[in-house]
Order: structure tokens, then sequence, then C-alpha cells
């Protein structure tokens, strides 16, 4: 799956230290998805990290991306 990161995904991604790999993977197989207020949020535990990774997409487009942290209220 193709992934298309808005503008500010593209920065958060740089300023997060976040690997593009990650967020395909997290959306591919996610470990839990939750939805809200029009978004879709795929989390995927970064045992390396020690906590969930948090994708949210539009809801219904899981291949554009908004943003992605991870997650200090989930760990893994």
């Amino acid at each position: 799956m193709g992934v298309i990161l808005t503008t500010h995904a593209a920065l958060q991604l740089q300023r997060r230290e976040l690997e593009r790999e990650w967020i395909a993977d997290a959306i591919a197989t996610p470990d839990r998805t939750e939805t809200h207020a029009g978004k879709t949020s795929f989390l995927k535990c970064r045992k390396d990290r020690g906590r969930m990774l948090r994708v949210v997409t539009p809801e219904g487009d899981p291949g554009r991306v908004i943003t992605a942290y991870f997650d200090r209220r989930h760990p893994c």
C-alpha cells in the first residue's frame, strides 16, 4: 500500500524520528484501531521504543496520513 503524508505528517515524522516503514506497517497490520471524530488511529506496538505508535488517517482513507506519534498513554 502506498502511503501519502500530509505536510504536517511529513514534518512530524522527521521531527519525531519515525520511519516511513513503521507507518506503513502500522496501517497494514495494526495491533489495534480506534475511530473517533472522522479519524482512524492505527496503533502498533514498537517494543524497541516501549510504546504504541499511533498513525492517524481520515476515516475511510488509510493511505493518507495526517500525523503519527508514540502514544505515551499506551505502553506495549
